[in-house]
């Protein structure tokens, strides 16, 4: 069984890439197998949505079933003290079993954890430069949880 609150966190060198295309992609850069659970890495990232001629620190966040293989990634960069994701994949196998959300619930915890409050939605994720389907999960999960916390 993983353990959802084991992570690990490590900087490495520049990497220059110009797209994130599909999910062989991520695969490429972050490996189809390693550790279960969560486990997070910071790239010093040269890619030009972002930013096309600094390069950017970049914490990818991956999920790995209990055999290790990589079931969902998600990455960000900070600009102005704002979290802004810029990749979010589920493998294209495991969609529409709750690994997104359990990825999503993992960075909204580490958030609150280390900054003290809750993600502000409307300026972490207002723009982020995901894919369609990524950005319709990130709209219905940030309505799901502001309705939860006007409840509380």
């Amino acid at each position: 069984m993983t353990d959802a609150n084991k992570t690990w966190q490590e900087t490495i060198s520049i990497m220059e890439i110009d797209h994130f295309a599909d999910w062989a992609n991520v695969e490429d850069i972050l490996g189809e197998f390693g550790e279960p659970g969560f486990s997070q890495i910071v790239y010093l990232l040269r890619w030009p949505p972002i930013d096309p001629d600094n390069t950017v620190p970049c914490t990818f966040t991956a999920y790995r079933s209990d055999e290790g293989k990589l079931l969902c990634v998600h990455g960000y960069y900070d600009k102005n003290g704002v979290q802004t994701p810029f990749i979010f994949y589920v493998h294209p196998d495991h969609m529409r079993m709750g690994i997104g959300t359990k990825m999503i619930d993992f960075i909204v915890k580490q958030y609150l954890d280390t900054r003290g409050e809750h993600i502000p939605y409307d300026k972490n994720w207002n723009g982020a430069t995901v894919s369609d389907a990524a950005l319709s999960f990130m709209n219905k999960y940030s309505s799901n949880e502001l309705a939860k916390r006007e409840n509380s």
